[in-house]
């Protein structure tokens, strides 16, 4: 990419949307909420 402000925001906005869905606490309460869903438990 030659455009560098353009480089720069894809990057911030790409590491904002990995830390949002991708990140240990977030994957692991989905991973809960998920298992007590389908196990029916609580």
């Amino acid at each position: 990419m030659n455009d560098a402000e353009l480089c720069k925001r894809m990057g911030e906005a790409g590491r904002r949307h990995v830390g949002e869905r991708f990140d240990y606490r977030v994957v692991a309460r989905k991973f809960i909420d998920i298992v007590t869903q389908k196990l029916e438990v609580l």
